[in-house]
């Protein structure tokens, strides 16, 4: 071998070591792209995270990251191809030789170039793509005047796709909603207790308060006219904070209720230390009636049907609800 073929053959090895990086490149950083939590990128990019904001915006706007890959990975093939050919034709220049040099290095390519990093990618996104944003940007600038008009004619084939299709829309549906507070739960935003919170204000919350109330029929209380000891024996016995009180009528509402603690701690009337319970419409949302006994500071209000009273709900049993976890569809 002459210097000449020496430097060639070099030369190609070396061509078909960028090639094969670059090849690995911009097929994990596709993959990871699409693999990434947009809810987490987006939380670091509010905490003022700079390769966060960047990539929130590669997120929101994917053509342009598509285009870049896909310049890249065409130019990564196109050099491994000139470089498999200076190779070969070092010692035989023949149409044959390239075929099986060709047929030889694919499985190599496919596998070191393409399979393994989307792999790497696939399994670890947020980091490999954290690490690998500098270089991308780099290649974004590069190519910019290859890519840019595959973005246009990308931007313009999307006015022909149906309206469903479409997703520059900025309201989430429930359902992916519910989908991205799962991953950010995996991922570590949110915690179990919050993860679960969301769910309950996003499932239960909405569902009207009928659902968990007592009716008037099964509540357990006493009449307004009952005694200090009556209220003291009857919380000693159902071990209860408060109790609630109906109005001294053959059918009486449910409409106040009394804490024993300040029965038995205070002097004067009983009847002093009797609170009025808020009262909510049945059709309202448990959130709404949640929030209505906050503003009341009551532990307990009266549920109206009609105009009556027609059931009881608990401060309590609703702020469980709100905890509880949520079982998604198709789980």
């Amino acid at each position: 071998m002459s210097v000449q073929e020496v430097i060639q053959f070099v030369a190609a090895g070396v061509m078909l070591i960028v090639a094969l990086r670059m090849n690995a490149f911009f097929s994990g950083t596709e993959t990871g792209l699409y693999r990434l939590n947009p809810l987490r990128v987006n939380v670091d990019a509010l905490a003022g995270d700079p390769i966060a904001k960047r990539l929130l915006w590669y997120v929101q706007h994917p053509s342009h990251f598509v285009a870049t890959t896909l310049v890249g990975n065409n130019v990564a093939n196109f050099i491994a191809s000139l470089a498999i050919n200076m190779g070969v034709s070092v010692f035989l220049a023949t149409q044959s030789a390239e075929i099986l040099a060709t047929l030889f290095f694919t499985p190599i390519i496919f596998l070191f170039g393409d399979l393994i990093p989307k792999s790497l990618f696939y399994r670890a996104p947020m980091m490999l793509l954290r690490k690998s944003l500098r270089w991308f940007d780099m290649f974004y600038r590069l190519f910019l005047v290859i890519s840019l008009p595959l973005v246009r004619i990308s931007v313009w084939a999307q006015r022909f796709a149906p309206a469903e299709v479409s997703s520059d829309s900025p309201f989430l549906g429930r359902q992916r909603l519910l989908e991205l507070l799962g991953k950010g739960h995996e991922e570590g935003v949110l915690t179990d207790v919050q993860n679960r919170l969301i769910s309950g204000l996003l499932n239960t919350a909405v569902q009207p308060v009928s659902q968990s109330m007592i009716p008037s029929t099964r509540v357990l209380g006493l009449s307004s006219r009952a005694t200090r000891d009556e209220i003291l024996k009857f919380s000693n016995q159902y071990a209860v904070p408060f109790v609630i009180l109906k109005e001294d009528k053959e059918e009486g509402d449910w409409s106040q209720y009394v804490r024993p603690i300040d029965v038995a701690v205070a002097s004067g009337a009983v009847t002093n230390w009797f609170e009025t319970m808020p009262r909510v419409d049945s059709r309202a949302t448990k959130l709404e009636t949640l929030l209505a006994m906050r503003q009341s500071a009551a532990p307990v209000a009266a549920i109206l049907e009609n105009g009556q009273v027609s059931g009881v709900v608990f401060e309590r049993g609703l702020v469980e609800q709100l905890f509880r976890p949520i079982q998604q569809a198709g789980s």
